[in-house]
């Protein structure tokens, strides 16, 4: 080994004294188009299916998060098809306490989304969320119904933990939908909800590392109502929410304020942009020959070259003994 050494400093004491690999190359991952999802309380999906799949089209969405479908057990599976992931809805002698929860679902965009991307993971038994993944990311359609109280409320919330826990830093959730939770100057509302539900939203938010998307210009009412002794009910109870490892994705939602359905409530867009392409670099590297043309370089490397060869030899014996 050491006259092989030898030899090919002789080789390289002809040529020059600096080798400098070839200049470096860069590898730029594939870049996946955005995701483009929305959400909104329908009210009552039949009547509204139409006018759904038209948003869906119009506006080149991945999928939609509907709430307060309202759909009849006969009607959850045959009259959606491939469309629907799940409708979720306790029937009425369930919802003690609840009255109804109106229904849940994700309605999916068949030109956008192939049904092996969109996996459904978990429906909440008490009917206030419903859990897909899609491109790597959790998404969650929730509602809260406004007449829920302490109790009930605690327990839906518990339902995020289970996808924003803090032992999973990596998990990217995106939870929207209907809250009927009016948090005031945070979403830039008028009003606020009583402040043990207010307190209770918000605690659930800082806890899990989570953050309110919103609007660039807020406020932008999610609900106008009727009239009532001439003056228009307006809230802002519906919105987009997601964990901080995925905000810096996360443009400003659009609100529409236009009726895109037979609802009081807003169409809630969200984009979930992709992150800068990540960029693989061959680092470019020199080697000074001339160290090895020096005598005690060069008896150091033969030295520590004759080092392993005995440490090889030692151990080859070794394991040789064992099986013997």
């Amino acid at each position: 080994m050491i006259w092989q050494l030898q030899k090919s400093l002789r080789i390289e004491q002809k040529t020059t004294t600096t080798v400098v690999k070839a200049p470096p190359k860069i590898f730029k991952m594939p870049i996946e188009p955005s995701i483009q999802v929305a959400s909104i309380n329908v009210d009552g999906l039949v009547s509204s299916f139409n006018q759904i799949t038209e948003i869906l089209i119009k506006f080149k969405l991945h999928f939609i998060a509907c709430q307060e479908t309202w759909l009849k057990p006969q009607q959850r599976i045959s009259r959606i098809d491939h469309l629907i992931v799940a409708d979720l809805r306790l029937p009425a002698e369930e919802n003690t306490g609840h009255r109804h929860t109106g229904g849940i679902c994700f309605i999916r965009n068949p030109e956008l989304t192939d049904a092996e991307d969109f996996q459904p993971l978990y429906e909440d038994p008490d009917g206030c969320s419903l859990w897909v993944k899609f491109r790597g990311i959790t998404f969650g359609s929730f509602y809260l119904n406004p007449t829920i109280n302490e109790v009930q409320m605690k327990k839906a919330l518990k339902v995020i933990k289970k996808f924003t826990h803090p032992l999973h830093p990596n998990k990217k959730t995106i939870i929207m939908g209907d809250f009927n939770t009016r948090l005031g100057a945070v979403t830039g509302d008028r009003a606020s909800s009583p402040i043990w539900k207010k307190n209770l939203f918000t605690s659930t938010m800082s806890q899990h590392k989570l953050q309110i998307s919103l609007p660039n210009n807020p406020p932008q009412w999610t609900y106008i109502g009727s009239a009532v002794e001439n003056n228009i009910r307006k809230s802002i109870g519906d919105y987009i929410i997601v964990t901080d490892n995925i905000s810096h994705r996360i443009p400003p939602t659009v609100v529409h304020t236009d009726r895109t359905v037979d609802s009081p409530h807003r169409l809630i867009i969200q984009e979930i942009q992709n992150p800068e392409p990540r960029v693989v670099r061959n680092i470019q590297k020199k080697w000074n020959i001339n160290k090895l043309q020096d005598i005690k370089t060069r008896d150091e490397y033969a030295r520590r070259i004759k080092t392993r060869e005995v440490e090889i030899l030692n151990t080859l014996q070794d394991n040789a003994t064992l099986i013997l």
